[in-house]
């Protein structure tokens, strides 16, 4: 498997992981389980990401706007995956692992403190009514990558 594979499979599973991690801390909170598949959505600067039920602005459907979310973060978590893979192309097995939490915590903090308040601030503003949630995805999101970069043949 090439190194393009294995960041797809990687981001996938470990984008699959902190997308759960942002449902269930949503959903305790007393948001709607879609909600942060919305934030994600508005990061194209649109308010439908915001709305909830109904027909969202520009004719989306909610539907639409979950899928347009879906496929926003899958790009964007294979492309984390891409660059963690040559972050640690030289770690021996083991090192990954934890690497791979180290990684996750500063995405967290470049997330939290710089590329969400100038990206999407629809979702810098609505992830600090989750904010621990928001760091448990991240902390989860790059064990994942590392537990993946360890057992992935080829990684």
């Amino acid at each position: 498997m090439n190194t393009n594979a294995r960041a797809v499979v990687m981001g996938a599973a470990s984008g699959a992981a902190m997308l759960a991690c942002l449902i269930v801390g949503a959903t305790r909170a007393g948001m709607p389980w879609e909600w942060p598949i919305r934030w994600i959505f508005a990061l194209l600067g649109a308010a439908p990401g915001l709305i909830s039920v109904g027909q969202a602005h520009g004719g989306l459907s909610t539907p639409s706007c979950i899928a347009i979310g879906l496929a926003i973060h899958a790009i964007i978590s294979t492309l984390l995956a891409r660059l963690f893979l040559l972050l640690v192309a030289h770690f021996k097995k083991p090192y990954r692992a934890p690497a791979g939490l180290l990684y996750g915590a500063i995405l967290w903090a470049i997330m939290t403190y710089a590329l969400l308040p100038m990206a999407d601030g629809v979702m810098a503003a609505r992830v600090q009514l989750i904010p621990q949630a928001f760091l448990i995805a991240n902390l989860v999101f790059g064990t994942v990558l590392g537990a993946c970069a360890t057992l992935v043949r080829g990684a």
